[in-house]
């Protein structure tokens, strides 16, 4: 690994001893270990703060422990919204305004564009792999449109969400053993542009990207592992969905509207079982 020799993390608050707490802040994350690692180099640690506090921090409070930051640079935050102290979990959204504040959120958070049909077709059908009582880990991107027809299907109050950069692991961590992975994402990309009317799916231009390669620069998710640890991995796309098997991939469903070979085998560089 590099020998990192400066960090720079931002914090909430410093004592008077220079423990930091991250009380506003939405995660952590590696910030300790960020730190540790600078000062085994023998480097600097500096810690932007909102504030500086009198009574000192409890040790399971602070993150930063003060014997490893050198410099503390105290900088008022600017005005937080509701969306914001909502996610650092400063201010709470009531049950019964979810529905109100997820139309709120759509309204700003999603730009009606020619990627949009797209992530609405991909999320609505990976949100039928949703069972009651499930804890799902939403990951960032088009995977969010899961929890939005979670929510118009009734699927919403009867399972768990967490979010990928949250308390609960990471991508690595999360798929290398739990039961069901579903990949969300498009057959193609950069230019990609998809219609839906009255279900029917069309492909008006095709993304100059390929996501299904051959070769791969680095493996993050080992699909021999999967298979051997039993677990179930759909690859779900605007246009069809994928399983994967013993053999590789299987052909599992294609919308209305798809040509199966024109749009989705020609395009293969690779044999997929239909």
């Amino acid at each position: 690994m590099p020998k990192i020799n400066v960090a720079l993390i931002k914090g909430t608050a410093a004592d008077r001893k220079g423990n930091i707490t991250f009380d506003d802040m939405f995660m952590s994350g590696d910030a300790l270990s960020i730190c540790q690692a600078v000062k085994a180099n023998r480097g600097k640690v500096i810690v932007q703060v909102d504030r500086l506090v009198d009574t000192p921090s409890r040790p399971r409070n602070a993150i930063i422990p003060g014997c490893l930051v050198d410099a503390i640079v105290v900088a008022e935050p600017e005005a937080r919204n509701e969306a914001y102290t909502a996610l650092t979990g400063s201010f709470e959204i009531p049950y019964e305004e979810w529905n109100t504040w997820s139309e709120r959120l759509d309204s700003v958070s999603v730009k009606q564009s020619k990627n949009s049909t797209v992530a609405n077709i991909i999320g609505k059908r990976a949100s039928k792999e949703l069972r009651v009582d499930d804890i799902v880990n939403i990951g960032i991107g088009i995977p969010e449109m899961v929890s939005r027809f979670a929510r118009k299907s009734g699927m919403l109050d009867m399972v768990t969400l967490t979010v990928e950069s949250g308390g609960i692991g990471g991508f690595a961590n999360i798929t290398s053993k739990t039961p069901t992975v579903v990949f969300c994402f498009s057959f193609t990309a950069k230019g990609l542009e998809v219609s839906q009317t009255k279900g029917i799916v069309t492909v008006e231009k095709e993304g100059t990207i390929p996501k299904f390669v051959d070769q791969v620069k680095s493996t993050s998710f080992s699909a021999r592992r999967a298979i051997a640890n039993g677990q179930k991995v759909l690859y779900v796309t605007e246009r069809c969905v994928f399983r994967l098997t013993p053999k590789g991939l299987k052909l599992i469903e294609v919308y209305p509207g798809i040509d199966v070979q024109k749009d989705v085998l020609d395009l293969l560089p690779f044999e997929v079982e239909v």
